[in-house]
């Protein structure tokens, strides 16, 4: 095949790429889950979503007796913009969302006020550190950090009745060949669509339901590499990683921590980075427990008051 011919043959190819990719950016709302912004409505307010179990709807509701906005990358906060400020990231579960108080009482609103940074709470209620892991490899990019608090705890020790590995689909990592909406619906449509029909409400979702028996929803080993992976993925982009393991009522009611509960907390203590220990806060505070917490996993005002004052 001569010159001519092949540059023939490579052009048409080029020209039927760029058409399918076009196709594909048309389409991709309706061939394939978002991968840059939250949407979709359904009963409730966590509709499912193949990489990330779940995600908010976005829009204003009241939520526990609060006004919660979720913006369009599926977080509670404004839309995300040009960095004007450093950022104040916290990742987490709804102890970390604010579940049950105003968005500028959160810890992370808090602190950030305070250092006169930009505050991002990346944070969904149920979300483990795997969900969070796929999130920041999915939306990251639109809130870097300059410092990344790392909280989440709670819904990674949960039971339910599933593990975490086997509900999520492996999300793109950013790189490469995902900034193509053509191999992102091909990557849903024939990798994993069937996936996407599954329920992924979690118990406390369901009227009536209680937690299962079961193991937890990520293991000690599987907790230890997600947030080293989520570390790693704030230092790259060059910003500075905090641990902050919460405390448990029994650290302030003076009964036994579950052996369970404090393994977690020793993970994030084991990984080297900077830790703000929840339970000294709570301790010295000299508060009772239910100035503290809400219902024994979410802080009080005050309790995210004293989280915000101790950071980073």
């Amino acid at each position: 095949m001569n010159a001519g011919r092949v540059g023939l043959v490579l052009g048409a190819l080029l020209i039927a790429l760029l058409a399918a990719e076009g196709v594909a950016r048309l389409g991709e709302e309706r061939w394939a889950p978002s991968f840059r912004e939250a949407r979709g409505a359904m009963e409730g307010h966590l509709p499912p979503h193949p990489y990330l179990g779940w995600e908010p709807v976005p829009g204003r509701r009241v939520e526990a007796g609060v006004d919660v906005r979720i913006n369009s990358i599926g977080i509670r906060g404004p839309e995300p913009g040009p960095r004007v400020r450093p950022r104040l990231v916290a990742t987490g579960d709804s102890s970390v969302y604010g579940f049950g108080v105003e968005e500028r009482e959160r810890f992370v609103d808090v602190a950030a006020a305070r250092l006169g940074m930009e505050p991002w709470a990346v944070a969904v209620p149920g979300y483990s550190s795997l969900q969070t892991l796929h999130w920041l490899r999915l939306r990251g990019d639109r809130v870097v950090p300059d410092i990344l608090v790392i909280a989440n705890l709670w819904s990674d020790h949960s039971v339910e009745s599933w593990v975490d590995h086997e509900l999520l689909a492996t999300p793109p990592d950013g790189r490469g060949l995902w900034w193509s909406a053509l191999v992102r619906v091909l990557h849903y449509q024939l990798g994993v669509r069937r996936g996407a029909r599954a329920d992924r409400r979690i118990h406390w979702q369901r009227a009536g339901a209680r937690p299962p028996d079961g193991p937890p929803r990520v293991s000690l080993s599987e907790y230890r590499d997600n947030l080293e992976a989520i570390a790693e993925w704030a230092e790259e982009r060059g910003a500075a990683v905090v641990m902050l393991p919460f405390a448990h009522p029994c650290d302030v009611a003076g009964c036994r921590v579950p052996d369970s509960f404090e393994a977690y907390r020793e993970v994030q203590r084991s990984l080297g980075r900077p830790v703000v220990e929840g339970r000294d806060v709570f301790r010295a505070s000299g508060l009772p427990v239910d100035a503290l917490w809400l219902d024994g996993i979410h802080p009080t005002a005050e309790g995210h008051r004293l989280l915000g004052a101790a950071l980073p």
